[in-house]
């Protein structure tokens, strides 16, 4: 099952590994669409895990820097667990996508 979502209003800013710049990225310049990528069943239903990943690259040395967002919905309907990995980065702030996943579920 694929949503697609409107974009969230606050920022995203992290730290590149390579040149150790601060970035801010607007979250509307990322399309978040999440993909059910994992599902199981529990004892309280089915354990569901969504996830995009969104690839940009640094603003001073064009590294790129790959962002994945996961949520995971347990039991149906009920949120149970989030996280960000960010690969050649550091998230410095991260924004409420569980907030936005959840307003557009």
């Amino acid at each position: 099952m694929v949503k697609n979502y409107k974009p969230l209003r606050d920022n995203l800013i992290y730290k590149c590994e390579n040149c150790n710049q601060l970035n801010l990225v607007l979250i509307e310049e990322l399309y978040l669409e999440f993909d059910c990528v994992d599902s199981s069943a529990g004892s309280m239903g089915e354990k569901n895990l969504y996830q995009t990943t969104c690839s940009i690259n640094c603003i001073t040395c064009i590294n790129k820097i790959s962002i994945i967002f996961s949520i995971w919905e347990y039991p149906d309907g009920k949120h149970d667990n989030d996280k960000i990995n960010i690969e050649n980065g550091q998230i410095i702030q991260s924004p409420d996508f569980v907030r936005f996943f959840w307003e557009n579920y």
